[in-house]
Formats: C-alpha cells, sequence, structure tokens
C-alpha cells in the first residue's frame, strides 16, 4: 500500500468594474489562474489586476483596475474608480495601505479623504464612517 496525496485546491475569483463576478476559478496549489477578459466600461481605461494570479497558494480574490478617462468627474472616497462609494473601496484602501494590492493614480487621489495630502489609514476610517454615517 502506497499513501495517495492529492493537491490542495483554492479558488481565485475575478471581480469587474461594480465588483461583479467575472470569472471563479478552482486551481492547484502553485498552479495560475487565468484573467478573464476585463469588460469595457465608459469613461474609464482598465489597467491591469490588482494582484498576482499566479503560483496560488491560498484563496485569493483579485479586482479589475480601472483609470478614470480625462475629463471625467471625480469622486472623493472611490478608491477602486467604479463610479460610487461602498464598502468595497474600504477594503481596497486597506489591502492597499497593508501592500496587498494596487490602487490607481486616480485611486489614490480618491483615497484622500481627509485631503491632507496623504493617504493613510486615517481615510480608511474616516471612509469607513461615512459609510455607516457614524459621527
Amino acid at each position: 500500500m502506497y499513501a495517495q496525496y492529492a493537491a490542495n485546491t483554492y479558488t481565485v475569483t475575478f471581480y469587474g468594474f461594480n465588483n461583479e463576478v467575472l470569472s471563479t476559478q478552482t486551481v492547484e496549489h502553485g498552479g495560475n489562474a487565468a484573467p478573464p477578459a476585463a469588460p469595457e466600461v465608459e469613461g474609464y481605461t482598465f489597467t491591469g489586476w490588482s494582484g498576482s494570479y499566479t503560483n496560488i497558494t491560498a484563496d485569493t480574490v483579485i479586482y479589475a483596475i480601472y483609470e478614470e478617462d480625462a475629463g471625467t468627474v471625480t469622486l472623493l472616497g472611490d478608491v477602486n474608480c467604479d463610479g460610487r462609494v461602498d464598502y468595497a473601496d474600504v477594503s481596497v484602501l486597506y489591502c492597499y495601505l497593508l501592500n496587498i494590492t494596487t490602487i490607481s493614480e486616480q485611486g489614490v487621489a480618491n483615497a484622500d479623504v481627509d485631503a491632507d495630502g496623504s493617504v493613510n489609514f486615517a481615510d480608511v476610517t474616516i471612509l469607513y464612517r461615512m459609510l455607516t454615517n457614524l459621527t
């Protein structure tokens, strides 16, 4: 008798512009996911993915990153540049500050919700409080 082992598998989920699920894939330990085609969004340009989808060793969530086209209106707090301010922006900003993900240049500008010239954890707190109407 010989011991038999199966490789661990992980779920990789790709999210699009409005946090819609574009693809969910099961990947073996150390394997690669295949990124889906990013949907075109009027007024925005797709610039890449928020994280690595190669050498997967844990369940992974990856967001499509969009940058506003010139001449569009910016939205303070819209860290993921999806045209709205919601809890996804809090999550993306928190992950950005922990160096887990990257955000676009416009996302960084939108993330400075206290307008002090820097993006830090105070911005996460303020953004969260804005969304939950805490004082």
